[in-house]
């Protein structure tokens, strides 16, 4: 989990907070994933994904997530369709990937508006079983 983020500090998220709002409170989180914007055309060879974008310190994310949602260089009509007619929502994923159990993990969701939808955060016990320690919606 991203350094200094406590239960103390997931429970003051709230619904309806900014993504600034957030950032301010948990500081930026690993990845974000922007809608649903894997696609299935077997033939695209320059897919787009916008699935675990990673982001650093210079990342301006409301700008990044602007950017994703009125780029119309679409990969292939696939993407364009999906793109088009996908809701806009954003998750912040504040876990990275790791290869052992005991780990925990939260993501913020975030609605069309870019407004915190719920929270979800859950704490595994082994490789599959997990209790959820937290959940905000």
């Amino acid at each position: 989990m991203v350094k200094d983020v406590t239960d103390e500090k997931i429970r003051k998220i709230e619904i309806g907070m900014t993504i600034e709002q957030v950032v301010s409170i948990l500081n930026k989180p690993y990845y974000i994933n922007i809608g649903n914007s894997t696609h299935t055309t077997v033939e695209c060879n320059h897919t787009r994904n916008l699935n675990e974008i990673e982001i650093n310190e210079e990342t301006k994310i409301r700008e990044l997530i602007v950017r994703e949602y009125s780029d119309t260089n679409y990969c292939c009509s696939s993407n364009k369709q999906g793109m088009c007619f996908q809701k806009k929502e954003v998750t912040f994923t504040y876990s990275k990937h790791v290869l052992y159990p005991y780990r925990r993990m939260l993501w913020i969701h975030f609605d069309d508006s870019l407004l915190v939808r719920y929270v979800y955060c859950k704490q595994y016990k082994s490789m599959w079983e997990y209790n959820v320690s937290y959940y905000l919606e």
